[in-house]
């Protein structure tokens, strides 16, 4: 183990270097979704910046074929409806990670909250 600290300082520079290096990459190839393809994107949603949901979203989602974004500062979410229950997409880092069902987009945003973040 190299004691001197100068030697331990270029070596966390270079690990932290490649760290990022590695995330400004883009996805080598595009990430499908499970969105389903006949929905376009929407203009309501709900973020965590304010932790609100627009005013018409759950409408808007029920009564058309539309889909919208719930943004966190870690992540962010691809909202729609299925016919039965709502569904977000969450992506971090460019890939999706999981789809998150819930009965209402007040209990979605709290399940997507508690993994992901709250900010």
């Amino acid at each position: 183990m190299n004691d001197r600290p100068s030697d331990n300082c270029e070596m966390a520079v270079v690990a932290i270097s490649n760290i990022i290096e590695e995330l400004a990459k883009p996805p080598s190839a595009p990430q499908p979704s499970e969105v389903p393809s006949n929905m376009v994107e929407g203009v309501l949603g709900m973020t965590n910046f304010d932790h609100t949901i627009d005013d018409g979203f759950e409408s808007s989602l029920r009564t058309q074929a539309v889909w919208g974004r719930h943004a966190g500062w870690n992540f962010n979410g691809r909202v729609w409806f299925d016919g039965n229950e709502f569904c977000e997409e969450v992506w971090t880092y460019h890939v999706p990670r999981e789809v998150v069902r819930a009965s209402s987009l007040q209990e979605l945003m709290r399940i997507v909250n508690e993994q992901y973040g709250t900010d």
